[in-house]
């Protein structure tokens, strides 16, 4: 588990206010991925399982974040990072957190 202070730039821009619209995620896509998608995360970020190639944020492969770290950083921000617990639901941030927990390890 990387701890919050090596993480937290990196996840701080998880998801950005004004990164643009949202992907297309297959219908047979897992829900932390069509949050992912729906929520515009790849627009600012690179991660390989989204097939996500963002610039504007941190690249969150090989970061291993743990899912309670994301969902913070997600539902009230911080380190420059708005807090998104109006705009997604709670099983939105749920799912999205563990998806970007799994994946970010690969």
């Amino acid at each position: 588990m990387r701890s919050l202070s090596g993480g937290c730039s990196a996840l701080a821009a998880l998801v950005l206010a004004g990164c643009g619209g949202g992907g297309a995620a297959p219908k047979n896509a897992s829900p932390g991925l069509r949050v992912f998608d729906q929520a515009s995360c790849g627009s600012c970020h690179t991660l390989a399982a989204a097939k996500a190639s963002g610039t504007a944020g941190p690249r969150l492969d090989g970061r291993s974040f743990d899912a309670a770290t994301v969902a913070r950083f997600v539902r009230d921000g911080g380190s420059g990072m708005p807090p998104f617990k109006d705009q997604l639901s709670d099983t939105g941030i749920r799912q999205v957190s563990n998806f970007v927990a799994r994946a970010s390890q690969q």
